[in-house]
């Protein structure tokens, strides 16, 4: 069983606030996310708009069972996050190792506004496994019993994929901007002009002229 996540032709790229990851793989990387789960790179590779920057956690014992794809501009800003879990981890003798993973990620990941929109789907998460009524499409796609869930906020778009990797049954959770989103930029267009900004254009053309105002 397949699932497209992505499809980079002819595609635009935009960037925004991931939550508390920021808005740079510098910032995102200095979080109590990637401290907790000691995630470290693991390998790097050229794709549109930039490059795709993958991290696992250091430790042995679930190295090879998560990874995490971050999309980043030329810049360094973040495009868009990818979270990938073996099935085994999902729902194996791990399973709350893999939960608080997910968890943890969409709490820090996505704008707070977000998670307003999402909270049964976040708390199902929380619950061990046999506990609740699985109501919400998310969880049924995180336990395996769905393909697939989207759904899209006035700040983000969430997707979560079961699918197949190298013969490995895995999940996937991505998180990527809405491209309306308040805060939404494409890549490439230049920064918008800040009030401070203007405050600089005025002094300096005020200094030039040599006028009293």
């Amino acid at each position: 069983m397949k699932c497209r996540m992505r499809s980079n032709a002819a595609m635009q790229f935009h960037t925004y606030t991931f939550g508390s990851m920021g808005h740079t793989l510098n910032t995102a990387t200095q979080t109590e996310f990637f401290e907790w789960f000691h995630l470290t790179p693991a390998e790097r590779r050229i794709e549109a708009p930039g490059a795709v920057v993958r991290y696992r956690p250091s430790g042995d014992r679930f190295q090879r069972l998560c990874s995490l794809d971050i999309t980043i501009a030329p810049a360094g800003e973040l495009v868009r996050m990818e979270l990938t879990l073996d099935r085994t981890f999902i729902d194996g003798p791990d399973s709350l190792h893999a939960r608080d993973l997910v968890k943890s990620f969409l709490v820090a990941a996505l704008p707070a506004a977000c998670k307003d929109t999402v909270p049964d789907f976040i708390a199902e998460i929380c619950q061990p496994v046999g506990v609740g009524v699985g109501r919400t499409p998310g969880y049924a796609v995180f336990r395996g019993r769905k393909r697939a869930w989207r759904v899209q906020t006035g700040w983000s778009r969430l997707r979560l994929c079961n699918t197949t990797i190298a013969d490995v049954p895995s999940l996937i959770v991505q998180v990527m901007p809405n491209p309306e989103a308040p805060n939404a930029r494409l890549v490439g267009d230049p920064q918008p002009i800040s009030i401070w900004d203007y405050k600089r254009f005025f002094r300096f053309f005020r200094d030039l002229l040599g006028s009293e105002w």
